[in-house]
């Protein structure tokens, strides 16, 4: 970290970057790792399925079950991890360049199983290597170590070479390694060759790798004399690799290995559904366990998110000591204020003890919109309100009323209070601790580029570190152009003769929620969420799941049994709550409706509001506001 002085203030200038785990060796995996609940249910489980959309932290969970990064995890927990982790972990990641180009050669549909039964081969390789190492740092952790006599290294190194077809040298794992990476280079061959000629694939390109790898953990539990140790494939972003060896993974998963398990990573909508459903489908709790990484509720993401930045504080010396909370300060959206501090910050309107009473946030914000929205003058006369009341009112009527309305309430008064609609280029109505530590949705890649944003406008006043709402507002627009460049980025369909991109299906279901909250006569039961009915063709289908799986939209109510469906079609889904500001929206879900009539009531809108961060985008106007 580097520091720069500017009059009174002391800047922390953090480089600023997505995070992005597939690129990070296992230790440097480990090192920044902070466990959500997920964790620890994916590492009891035997065979595991983890959905989630990018970012979402699938590769770092699956890394983070490797021995080496069970080794270098430096936290109060580890210990228990590693001691409960008892399976060889191997990971087998797919890089999409690297899928791309072999769909490029489709002419030879045998090469993309070929290719990535070599990066199982190497995976299992690196593997056993790993567990022959001895650590040569003092103290460490190790984690499923045993150094062996060379006797015992050159037959495993010759049991993988019968497993995997390998005719050289096999006097130790370098010899074998290096044949692997002959036949990388000569699998490269065969692709270039596949673009312009027919070529007859080699006989090893038809290993059947699974079965490989689970022969040959056997064949070294025989050696080393552990029957019972178990070896856990951890396969990556599986909707990647090919359709073969992901039909064998998931029909594997009913099976009765007593060696080698699965755990695999794929974004929420998948195709193999019927691997998953049915009579013939995996059985949850039984053959496997389905974990979903959007399906923590807010308090638990946003008790995620600040143990996130708490590790990012942590790494400086100077402020290890400084909590979230108070370089944040109080959000709006928060149930009580707490004193003249916060309010001498900006952070709230006044030091009163209670939101409800006199010049508290809520009361203020009613106030406001009281006296310039007839409708909401109305709700309160027909429900026997008085503002002057408001802190007197019982825990019931408070929890049933005012609960219920109060983030609608604030944000309905911030856009079109006495002062006219803000601009949407300040987001200060989401400042504070509970806001920002929430709007992440729990996705550690957009998290750690919100974190680093805002340590990199801490400032200094009075000695005391602390965020402005200026500075908040300024890291939450860069966190979101970055997520919307990820939407921009998702293919789009042709519909009624026109191409509808996903950042077109957000527009359409922002805006109209967006008109639910701040134009429509005011309810308390306000559209906030929606459902996939039966009116919206398999184009605006397809357009869904891509949102979903870009993380734009989020399942709601998921249960675990419920994980996995026949399609998205009558589940409840929300916009993602980084994408509420953008919107002028509240955080919270509130009743549903049809998608259908959100994305038709808002056709026109959508049509003509211009992308903030992408303006080149075609069919998009100049204004987001009319």
């Amino acid at each position: 970290m580097t520091e720069r002085h500017s009059g009174s203030e002391v800047l922390y200038a953090w480089p600023t970057f997505t995070y992005n785990a597939v690129k990070l060796s296992p230790s440097e995996v480990a090192k920044s790792f902070v466990a959500p609940p997920a964790f620890e249910l994916l590492a009891r489980a035997d065979n595991a399925v983890l959905l989630g959309p990018r970012g979402a932290g699938k590769t770092t969970l699956l890394k983070m079950l490797q021995s080496e990064a069970l080794e270098q995890w430096d936290d109060p927990s580890a210990e228990l991890y590693a001691t409960g982790v008892q399976a060889v972990g191997v990971f087998v990641g797919t890089d999409r360049l690297w899928s791309e180009q072999l769909a490029s050669a489709g002419r030879v549909p045998s090469l993309g199983v070929a290719a990535y039964g070599l990066h199982i081969a190497r995976s299992m390789l690196r593997a056993i290597e790993h567990r022959f190492t001895v650590s040569e740092r003092p103290g460490l952790r190790e984690h499923l170590r045993l150094p062996v006599e060379a006797k015992i290294q050159t037959e495993c190194a010759a049991a993988f070479a019968d497993c995997f077809e390998l005719s050289g040298p096999r006097h130790d794992f370098g010899a074998v390694r290096r044949q692997l990476e002959t036949r990388v280079l000569e699998l490269g061959k065969i692709r270039n060759q596949a673009r312009f000629v027919s070529v007859d694939m080699p006989t090893w390109a038809y290993i059947d790798a699974l079965e490989a790898a689970g022969i040959y953990a056997e064949s070294v539990n025989r050696i080393l004399n552990e029957p019972d140790r178990r070896w856990c494939l951890l396969i990556d972003e599986l909707e990647l690799a090919p359709e073969q060896i992901v039909d064998d993974l998931l029909s594997r998963l009913r099976g009765n290995s007593t060696v080698l398990n699965y755990k695999l990573s794929m974004a929420p909508v998948v195709d193999q559904i019927e691997h998953f459903i049915g009579s013939q489908g995996a059985v949850r709790g039984q053959d496997v366990e389905f974990i979903s990484l959007t399906g923590m509720t807010r308090k638990e993401t946003t008790e995620f998110t600040t143990r996130l930045m708490e590790s990012q504080l942590a790494a400086t010396s100077d402020l290890v000591q400084v909590s979230p909370a108070k370089l944040l300060g109080v959000s709006a959206f928060d149930e009580t204020d707490y004193g003249a501090e916060n309010a001498e910050r900006g952070f709230i309107s006044s030091p009163t003890t209670s939101v409800y009473n006199p010049g508290g946030t809520i009361w203020n914000a009613m106030k406001r919109l009281e006296d310039v929205d007839p409708s909401f003058a109305k709700w309160l006369a027909d429900h026997e309100m008085r503002l002057d009341d408001l802190g007197s009112l019982d825990a019931h009527r408070r929890a049933s009323l005012l609960r219920k309305i109060r983030n609608i309430v604030l944000v309905r008064s911030h856009y079109v209070g006495l002062h006219g609609r803000r601009s949407r280029k300040t987001f200060e109505l989401y400042s504070g601790y509970s806001s920002m530590m929430g709007l992440p949705d729990g996705n550690p890649r957009m998290a750690m580029t919100l974190i680093r944003e805002l340590v990199n406008s801490i400032t200094l006043v009075h000695s005391r570190p602390q965020v402005s709402v200026q500075g908040q507002s300024q890291a939450l627009e860069s966190v979101m152009a970055r997520f919307w460049s990820l939407l921009t980025a998702q293919q789009g369909e042709v519909i009624d003769g026109r191409m509808v991109t996903v950042v077109e299906l957000v527009e359409r279901i922002g805006l109209a929620l967006r008109r639910n909250v701040l134009e429509e006569p005011f309810s308390a039961d306000v559209t906030m969420s929606f459902r996939i009915d039966s009116r919206l063709g398999p184009e605006w289908i397809r357009l869904v799941e891509r949102a979903l799986n870009a993380g734009g939209l989020v399942r709601v109510s998921v249960r675990g049994e419920d994980l996995v469906t026949d399609g998205i079609g009558g589940n409840t889904y929300r916009l993602s709550y980084l994408l509420c500001p953008r919107y002028s929206l509240p955080l919270r879900t509130g009743k549903a409706g049809d998608l259908s009539n959100l994305i038709d009531s808002s056709n026109s809108r959508a049509r003509r509001a211009v992308d903030k961060y992408q303006p080149e985008l075609p069919g998009l106007s100049k204004e987001l506001f009319e």
